[in-house]
């Protein structure tokens, strides 16, 4: 089913591969500027990380799931943790009494992911993270200053991050 259609790419990327597959079931065309062209159905198929990890980001916005995270739902499933991503239907844990060290933790990894994820209608025109689908995704409620800051915060990380990545370095986590 995976069909990749290449053209010549001047742009350098990795070619680390996930495995990934539509949720719904439908095929899911994803092609890029690179000339690059996957068709996503029932079956998993090889996605290259692409420039930035490009590739993988635009599969999981276009409602594809990778092999990984879907073992990952499978194993927190399996060991009676809900899971969002199999649509779990469990109580919400009391987050009244987080402290703020606590809620800036949660607020960056949620940002993370809507990063990786990138769905545009969750982001601003300033391509920031939008403070009430970020307050959906916490449990909890953000103001928009507490957003900005820790999307500040992580983007700086997340720089610091891959330039590390870049230079050969480890990472101290």
């Amino acid at each position: 089913m995976g069909i990749e259609i290449v053209q010549v790419c001047a742009q350098p990327f990795d070619k680390k591969t996930q495995k990934f597959k539509s949720l719904t079931g439908e095929t899911v065309r994803l092609a890029f500027t690179t000339g690059h062209v996957f068709m996503v159905g029932d079956d998993f198929v090889d996605i290259p990380a692409g420039p930035n990890g490009d590739f993988w980001k635009k599969a999981f916005s276009a409602g594809c799931i990778s092999e990984e995270a879907l073992t990952r739902a499978l194993d927190r499933q399996k060991s009676g943790k809900p899971s969002a991503m199999l649509g779990d239907n469990t109580e919400k844990p009391d987050l009244s009494n987080l402290t703020a060290d606590q809620r800036r933790v949660i607020a960056k990894e949620k940002i993370a992911l809507m990063y990786a994820t990138k769905d545009l209608a969750h982001f601003t025109a300033s391509d920031i993270p939008k403070a009430d689908k970020l307050s959906e995704l916490c449990g909890f409620t953000v103001s928009a200053f507490e957003r900005d800051d820790w999307t500040m915060e992580y983007m700086a990380e997340d720089e610091a991050r891959q330039k590390l990545a870049e230079s050969g370095g480890a990472s101290a986590e």
